[in-house]
């Protein structure tokens, strides 16, 4: 039966490649054909009159990595400078680092074949390239045409857009959860009875952590948030013998009042909406010798506006 098959032979390819020797002329020069230097057939002009190059120079590559059935593709770029200057990146997926292009390199990612593994054995390369972009060389000698400006419209939507992606790389990693519940960790009240420095690290901690976790971290999968309750014990402790940080709360939740309604009803997620249930039944005893407070009058101005901004960009990008 017919059976799709990888050909993982090693292939070896160069930085610069001479097209000459295939061009009509340089075919009948082999041929031992005669070729007037003016025939149509091997006279290619440029734009600005003269003959055209027919050396060229690796531009790009795309490289798989697996077999026939699946695997992946991530791509080598050049990008040359105005100075003249060329640096090599690696497109993978969202990734886009420097690469720096040597020979031994070239053999390890882009050939193919086989490789010693350190007991000395052979084994197969899964990644070969897949496809070559050479670009002639004396293409920079021509006059392009200077690109039209970017509209400013354009370039503050692509701005935007931009922004909101470097956020969401930033608060969607395991390093940057785990920052907060170690800032949480070291707020924790080592008895009922507290400093004026203790006051303002935990202060500080509630104003940074609490925005995060009710706008994205309890809303997101918990591979990546961890159990609900190694959060809100923590807020719950620092509420405890915190005056000023229990009113402060307090008017967070009040100032986002939908947050009641998500986080006790609408949440998919059983253990998030038992232990906010929780944290309000303890905020509920611990206010009740508090006194009377003043309502806000308008939502705390806190990085909690730009988390919901984030996940509400994510969810209408979701339903597009």
């Amino acid at each position: 039966r017919d059976v799709s098959m990888k050909s993982n032979d090693y292939f070896e390819f160069p930085f610069d490649i001479d097209m000459y020797p295939y061009t009509a002329k340089g075919l009948a020069e082999a041929e031992g054909e005669i070729v007037e230097e003016e025939s149509e057939m091997t006279m290619e002009c440029s734009e600005e009159g003269t003959t055209s190059s027919t050396g060229y120079s690796l531009s790009a590559i795309v490289v798989h990595q697996g077999h026939a059935n699946g695997g992946h593709y991530y791509s080598f770029v050049k990008q040359k400078s105005v100075d003249g200057s060329q640096r090599w990146h690696r497109f993978d997926d969202m990734e886009v680092t420097p690469f720096v292009m040597s020979a031994n390199q070239m053999d390890h990612m882009f050939f193919g074949g086989d490789s010693l593994t350190a007991g000395r054995t052979r084994s197969k390369r899964w990644n070969s390239a897949y496809l070559l972009f050479y670009e002639r060389k004396d293409f920079g000698a021509f006059s392009p045409k200077p690109a039209p400006e970017m509209p400013i419209h354009v370039r503050r939507a692509v701005q935007y857009t931009n922004a909101i992606h470097a956020h969401q790389r930033s608060h969607f990693c395991p390093e940057y959860f785990g920052f907060l519940r170690n800032v949480f960790a070291m707020a924790q009240p080592k008895s009922d009875t507290i400093t004026d420095t203790e006051k303002q690290i935990m202060m500080r901690a509630l104003r940074l952590v609490v925005p995060f976790l009710f706008a994205i971290g309890l809303r997101c999968e918990s591979s990546l948030r961890g159990l609900s309750q190694n959060w809100i014990w923590p807020l719950i402790n620092i509420l405890r013998v915190h005056t000023e940080g229990r009113v402060w709360f307090c008017n967070y939740l009040l100032s986002y009042p939908e947050l009641m309604a998500e986080f006790l009803f609408e949440c998919p997620e059983a253990d998030v909406r038992h232990m906010f249930a929780v944290m309000l039944s303890h905020l509920c005893l611990m206010t009740m010798a508090d006194g009377p407070f003043r309502l806000p009058q308008e939502p705390a101005k806190d990085a909690s506006r730009y988390g919901f901004a984030v996940f509400r960009e994510m969810q209408e990008r979701s339903m597009s």
